[in-house]
């Protein structure tokens, strides 16, 4: 075992990025595990960018993950989306510096 989880690697960092991208509490760590990571993500997006027009690309690669717990997303399918928004995240922020 790596010591990997989703709640360590997945869920805090994407709590802490949507609370950035939002100016305020949007959620947390234990709703984004429990079934919530995808509309956290589309959410914070939505806020940051002023709606998703531009990250349709992004909606679609997101669906399949829609209201599922992480108990029922790989590992892989977790990372590989979260380094997606990690990026559109990041875009933002910097952009609000």
């Amino acid at each position: 075992m790596d010591g990997w989880n989703f709640h360590g690697f997945i869920a805090l960092p994407l709590e802490t990025y949507a609370n950035k991208l939002t100016n305020g509490e949007y959620t947390t760590a234990d709703e984004i595990e429990q079934g919530d990571f995808v509309d956290v993500m589309l959410g914070a997006l939505s806020i940051a960018y002023g709606n998703l027009e531009k990250l349709d690309w992004f909606v679609e690669v997101c669906q399949p993950f829609d209201k599922k717990p992480a108990s029922e997303i790989s590992k892989e399918d977790a990372e590989r989306l979260f380094r997606e928004f990690e990026i559109l995240a990041k875009k933002k922020l910097e952009e609000k510096k």
